[in-house]
C-alpha cells in the first residue's frame, strides 16, 4: 500500500500545471513514478490467475496478507477477464459489491474519508489502481465492455467524495448499522438512471474470455484521469468530473 500511495503522488505531481519542465523530465516523471509498473502487475498477475482457471481447468486459491487489497483487485480483474456477464453495466455492479464491498475492502481507511490526517499511512489508492487496470483491459477490447471508459472515471471520483453509501465505512457490517438508521444513496442507481451517460455506444461483444496484452508498451496512461485538470496539456483533455 505504501509503494502505490507514493507512486500515485509522483505521478500526479507530474501533471502540476506550474511545473515548467521539458518534456523529457515529464516522460522521466512518469516512468519513474512506478505507477504504470503497478498496473502492469496487477494486470498481468490478474491474468495468470484467469489463464490458470480459463487453459488449466485449476482452482485457485488467491490471498494477499489482509485479503482485502491486493486480492480484490486481482479476483475481480481475474472475473472480468473470464465472464462476459461482469462487462455489462448490471454485471459490473455485481463484481463491485461482491469482491469489494461485501468481502471488505476497507474504504474509509484506504480513501481517508472523514479523517484529518492526510499523513496516515493507511492511505492508499488501491480501488483507483484498479480502475487504472479496468481502463487497461477497456481500451484493449473496448467493444466488449457495455460500459463506457466515463463510468471508470465516475466512480474514481465518488469513491473520494462520499455521496454514495456503497463506498462509505471500512466494512459491510458499518454500512448496514448506519444506514439502518440514516438514508444513503446507492451509487449504481445513479449509474442506472444516467445510462445513456456510461453505456458505450461500440458494444458488440464477440469473446468469452479477454486475455490482455501487458507488454510494456500497450500499457498506457490513463490520460482521462490524470490530465483532465491540467490546462497546459496539449492536446487538452476534456476535463470531466461527476462531482455535482
Amino acid at each position: 500500500i505504501h509503494a502505490i500511495r507514493n507512486a500515485f503522488s509522483s505521478i500526479s505531481a507530474a501533471f502540476d500545471p506550474t511545473d515548467t519542465t521539458d518534456s523529457a523530465s515529464f516522460l522521466h516523471k512518469i516512468d519513474h513514478s512506478g505507477w504504470l509498473k503497478h498496473v502492469r502487475l496487477v494486470l498481468k498477475a490478474s491474468w495468470d490467475l484467469a489463464d490458470y482457471v480459463h487453459n488449466s481447468g485449476v482452482s485457485v486459491l488467491t490471498h494477499c496478507s489482509d485479503g482485502w487489497d491486493r486480492t480484490a483487485q486481482m479476483v475481480s480483474l481475474a472475473e472480468l477477464m473470464l465472464d462476459p456477464f461482469y462487462r455489462t453495466l448490471e454485471g459490473f455492479a455485481v463484481l463491485v459489491e461482491k469482491e469489494w464491498c461485501s468481502f471488505g475492502h476497507q474504504f474509509g481507511l484506504r480513501c481517508g474519508h472523514a479523517r484529518s490526517d492526510v499523513s496516515n499511512d493507511q492511505r492508499s489508492p488501491i480501488f483507483l489502481l484498479w480502475l487504472d487496470c479496468i481502463h487497461q483491459l477497456w481500451r484493449q477490447f473496448e467493444t466488449e465492455f457495455e460500459f463506457a471508459s466515463t463510468l471508470l472515471l465516475f466512480l474514481a471520483d465518488h469513491v473520494y467524495s462520499c455521496k454514495y453509501g456503497n463506498f462509505m465505512f471500512d466494512c459491510e457490517k458499518a454500512r448496514v448499522d448506519c444506514f439502518d438508521k440514516y438514508a444513503a444513496t446507492n451509487v449504481w442507481c445513479d449509474v442506472q438512471s444516467k445510462r445513456d451517460t456510461f453505456a458505450n455506444p461500440r458494444f458488440s461483444p464477440e469473446r468469452t474470455v479477454l486475455a490482455p496484452s501487458t507488454a510494456w508498451k500497450n500499457i498506457v496512461l490513463w490520460k482521462a484521469y490524470f490530465a483532465r485538470f491540467d490546462p497546459t496539456f496539449v492536446p487538452p483533455v476534456e476535463c470531466v468530473q461527476f462531482y455535482s
